[in-house]
């Protein structure tokens, strides 16, 4: 991760206590996270953090989501639902960068609400 910060090209997808490890400190909240990693010189930073604010900060400034309120059954791969859905729908290039972060945190909320066994 640190090498995308030297990279300064590179998206950044981590959540917040990844951010938290790459800032060598502790972060109040996804946006601040997503901020700050981008001063730190990510291209773009997108920091999630579970059930709370969902951060995207690049050249154009930050755009925050709020997931909605599940009952959560696992997290395991929410992350990477969470990536794979923005990545997906940003190659589609239907949806402004709001709305995909805005289906991303959907996509991520139902897959946590999945019963996995």
């Amino acid at each position: 991760m640190r090498a995308a910060l030297k990279a300064q090209s590179g998206t950044l997808f981590v959540n917040k206590g990844e951010a938290e490890i790459l800032c060598n400190r502790e972060i109040e909240s996804s946006r601040e996270a997503s901020e700050l990693l981008r001063q730190m010189g990510a291209h773009r930073a997108i920091v999630t953090d579970g059930p709370n604010e969902s951060a995207l900060c690049d050249k154009n400034g930050t755009i925050v989501v709020i997931p909605p309120k599940v009952v959560a059954k696992t997290t395991t791969g929410a992350g990477d639902v969470f990536l794979a859905t923005f990545v997906g729908a940003e190659i589609a290039s239907t949806m402004a960068l709001r709305e995909i972060m805005e289906a991303s945190a959907k996509a991520a909320a139902d897959h946590v609400m999945k019963d996995t066994q």
